[in-house]
């Protein structure tokens, strides 16, 4: 009786925020409806609506805290790599090949990015998902500058052009993906960035 006490305890305080978010990546990333409910996604992990709430005010929260995330891991990621000496066209490359191993790996947060997942969510998010685009591009154009600096490129490189077609390559692939137009070739797009870069 006291173990299958301490077992329900060890569970409930095993579920923390981050694994709430895991799980709604797991769960976006295998159901036919983009649209999930509170009440699926506490069925997913075994908890009471309640219980979810008392970590999230809001499942908007939750998306919210989502995208923090992703964008923390990536821009941690391009911090990273600035620090390492890296040249500049590598470090570009470097973070389309995180970024690309999304379909595979984190399908969800592939599907939260094109907006699927919150079209019926706060507005206010697709805002927070636009900012983090903002983000990426900048990064785009300040890696293409220094390229250009460092005569890894020529001074004609067409920086803002290349930085925005970049991103809408990214972008593009990720959307035909997560409409099921077609199946993720990250080689595919790795070799279309290639010739965006050089």
């Amino acid at each position: 009786m006291s173990v299958q006490n301490n077992t329900n305890t060890s569970k409930k305080k095993r579920y923390s925020k981050e694994d709430i978010l895991a799980g709604l990546v797991s769960l976006i990333s295998r159901s036919s409806e983009r649209h999930i409910t509170t009440k699926a996604l506490a069925e997913e992990l075994g908890l009471s609506e309640a219980a979810l709430y008392r970590h999230f005010p809001s499942k908007a929260k939750m998306f919210s805290d989502l995208i923090d995330r992703i964008e923390s891991s990536v821009l941690s990621f391009i911090n990273q790599q600035a620090s390492q000496g890296i040249s500049a066209l590598d470090q570009l490359e470097n973070t389309i090949s995180l970024l690309t191993q999304y379909p595979q790996l984190q399908p969800g947060l592939v599907f939260v990015l094109c907006g699927d997942s919150i079209v019926e969510e706060d507005r206010r998010l697709q805002e927070r998902i636009n900012l983090f685009y903002r983000k990426l591009l900048t990064h785009f154009k300040q890696c293409f500058r220094l390229a250009v600096v460092n005569e890894e490129l020529p001074p004609s490189f067409d920086i803002d052009e290349r930085a925005d077609m970049l991103l809408s390559l990214l972008l593009g692939a990720w959307l035909r993906f997560a409409k099921g137009e077609s199946s993720w070739d990250g080689t595919k797009i790795k070799r279309q960035v290639q010739l965006l870069t050089r």
